[in-house]
Formats: structure tokens, sequence, C-alpha cells
């Protein structure tokens, strides 16, 4: 013999639960795009300056399908090419020297920013998900 019984407001929860994996993924997406653009104004600012064109190669943006709960990334990137000649890549790769500005423009901010960053990115969360997160 068994009894069956129902927990009062499962099916609320259920939905709760289901809304706060949406709103995970929201904020962390919307963390990922504010650290970006900080990253890609950084990076300007420091990147080497002759013409403008390295400055304006420099590109960021969320990885596509990785924003899964604890998985978030993107990327950033510059291509400055000429005649064939990546000067994006020659600079921050390869001679890691340049006249003026930073030649490793794009990891500097990095180095300088990283806890900064982790918490715009936990506050863009915290923001959707609401007061648990703390």
């Amino acid at each position: 013999m068994s009894i069956d019984f129902t927990i009062k407001g499962s099916q609320d929860l259920m939905g709760v639960l289901r809304e706060t994996d949406k709103r995970l993924v929201r904020g962390a997406r919307n963390g990922i795009e504010e650290i970006l653009d900080d990253w890609r104004v950084e990076a300007m600012d420091i990147a080497p300056y002759l013409t403008g064109t390295l400055h304006d190669s420099i590109h960021a943006e969320p990885v596509a399908n990785a924003l899964k709960i604890g998985d978030v990334s993107g990327t950033i990137s510059a291509n400055a090419v000429k005649d064939g000649f990546n000067y994006a890549y020659y600079i921050h790769e390869e001679s890691k020297r340049a006249v003026s500005g930073d030649p490793e423009f794009l990891e500097t901010p990095t180095k300088e920013n990283a806890a900064r960053w982790q918490t715009i990115f936990d506050e863009a969360v915290k923001r959707e998900v609401g007061k648990w997160w703390e």
C-alpha cells in the first residue's frame, strides 16, 4: 500500500527555477558585454597609434553559445592588415615594441582590470537574479 503527496506550490517553484536560469544567462550576457566594451575601450586607449588603422581594428564580442552557467566568455582581437601584412599581430605577438603606446594593448587591460571586471560581472548577474546571489 502507498500514498502519494503533491508538494504545494511545486509548479510555481519549477517556474521560478526556470526563470532563474534565464535570468542567470541574461545577467551573464549583460556582464560579459559590459566587460568587453570596457576592454575594447581600454585597449584602444593604449594601443600604438600612427594612422588609426590598428586602433580602429580592435573588436570585442561574446563567444556565441558559450552562455552556460559558469562558462561565459568573450574575445577581443585586432587585425590591422595592409598589403598582406598584419601590423596588429606583428606588434602584439612578434616585436613587442612600438613607437608609441603599449605593444601588449590587448593583454595589459586584463592584467590591470581582472578584479574590477569580476565585480562588474557579478553585479550584472546580481541585477538580473536578485538578492540571493550574495
